[in-house]
């Protein structure tokens, strides 16, 4: 595997840095491994070609899923929507955007078999 040498290519082109929502490492070695977005501009940038995917994943094991991202899908799994803004069809007619159909509890825990055991540990 190539080894990193800490460039920073990967920063300069990714896009939760350049919203400010990340510090500015080497995409796999940051605090915050959960804000990618998975564009992988950082591994077409990376000059050592580090299978950066490969160190993300790991990273996020490492750490192990954020409270807040757990509670999210808690809610999503028992509500159908991941973040509590009301009626999520008003809000998206307020910014001109389409009505969406949101899949049920019961049909996200069919997609998605275990993971609500696994969240409740």
């Amino acid at each position: 595997m190539a080894e990193c040498t800490s460039c920073c290519r990967c920063s300069e082109v990714c896009i939760a840095f350049k919203l400010g929502a990340v510090e500015h490492a080497p995409v796999h070695r940051r605090r915050e491994v959960f804000t990618c977005t998975a564009c992988w501009r950082c591994a077409r940038a990376c000059p050592e070609g580090v299978d950066i995917y490969r160190e993300c994943m790991l990273a996020r094991r490492r750490q192990g899923l954020p409270e807040s991202y757990r509670r999210a899908l808690l809610r999503l799994l028992s509500s159908g929507i991941a973040v509590p803004a009301g009626d999520v069809n008003a809000l998206r007619e307020m910014h001109g955007l389409g009505k969406v159909r949101l899949l049920s509890s019961g049909e996200l825990k069919k997609l998605l078999p275990g993971v609500e055991r696994q969240l409740r540990r």
